[in-house]
């Protein structure tokens, strides 16, 4: 009985990491250079694009003024005691009101832009002013999709593998950083911003945020695992928790999160296979409709039907071989409990 082999975790010794100026400016390296992750490639002055906004009630700043993120922007007073407000969801200056239509444009201050290698290697290739092409050595871990630009930082791992982290609020300075977590909620999502937040890794989001994360703002999300409340893969999840503060990028133009790694890990198998024979012990990822975006561990075969431990279900349950994908072929790790 035979399965398909799940590609989602590969050890790339020639992997390319390309790190870009958000706007024309100058890369001070050379082809060849060798660098490490916190090595500077490039600067330039960066403004991100302006954003229109609607009002209610009354202005409580002017136009021209500096405004800082959540700072309260409009009020309108709703019943003899009571207002509703609207905050500011980043800093910068208001412009082009218009009282008629209740409208506003909220314009970024420019600022100077530093671009970091986010990973040690080799500078292979440069587009003058634009970017920098690095090869490297690095854990590649392939989503489903991802929504927004490239971006890199330290990792911090919150919550847990399959549920929905209550508040990051408590964690410290999380400017620059990106965030690990098993499910990305809304909520979590809406405070990105007012954090300083550079990026998300997340086992699943709701389809109904992802679709909307363009218009939502500007934090780059790479998930994982699928839609819904799928957890992220547990051995992923402590692996990245095991890895904490270390840089890592994420291009969500093809679904990454790309981790320099001096040498293969023992969990992750680098095979050419597409299909594999289904073996006693592998990891495999279940897509039927009872366990969809699940994790188990293979405990066996009969009557054409693959008998796999769910690990979140707590139960044996025996599925058709086109409805699981090998994820470790090794099974070299123990189930999580």
């Amino acid at each position: 009985m035979r399965a398909v082999v799940l590609k989602k975790y590969v050890y790339n010794e020639s992997a390319f990491v390309e790190r870009q100026l958000p706007s024309d400016g100058k890369i001070v390296v050379s082809v060849g250079a060798k660098v490490r992750s916190f090595d500077k490639l490039g600067e330039c002055i960066y403004s991100e694009r302006s954003q229109d906004f609607s009002y209610e009630g009354e202005l409580v700043k002017s136009e021209g003024e500096l405004v800082y993120s959540d700072d309260v922007i409009w009020a309108k007073k709703k019943g003899p005691f009571g207002s509703v407000v609207g905050r500011a969801p980043f800093s910068g200056v208001i412009v082009d009101v218009d009282d008629e239509k209740k409208t506003y444009k909220l314009e970024r201050k420019p600022r100077d832009f530093t671009l970091i290698s986010g990973v040690p290697g080799v500078v292979e290739d440069i587009v003058a002013g634009k970017s920098v092409l690095v090869k490297t050595k690095a854990l590649e871990i392939s989503g489903v999709g991802g929504k927004g630009s490239d971006s890199s930082g330290e990792i911090v791992v919150i919550g847990s593998y399959g549920s929905e982290p209550a508040d990051f609020s408590e964690l410290g300075d999380l400017s620059g950083k990106i965030i690990a977590c098993g499910v990305l909620s809304p909520y979590l999502y809406s405070k990105a911003k007012l954090f300083g937040v550079s990026g998300f890794i997340a086992g699943s989001v709701s389809y109904s945020l992802y679709k909307d994360l363009d218009v939502r703002g500007d934090v780059p999300v790479v998930v994982l695992e699928g839609f819904g409340q799928i957890p992220m893969n547990p051995f992923v999840f402590d692996y990245l928790k095991g890895i904490a503060s270390r840089f890592v990028v994420i291009n969500p133009g093809s679904g990454k999160a790309i981790i320099y790694e001096t040498r293969p890990l023992a969990w992750v198998d680098n095979s050419a296979e597409i299909y594999a024979d289904v073996l006693e012990g592998q990891v495999v990822q279940v897509f039927a409709h009872e366990a969809f975006g699940l994790f188990g561990t293979v405990l066996g075969a009969e009557k054409g039907r693959v008998k796999v431990d769910v690990w979140d279900l707590k139960k044996t349950v025996p599925f058709l071989p086109g409805c699981v994908g090998i994820v470790l072929s090794r099974g070299t790790l123990p189930a999580p409990l």
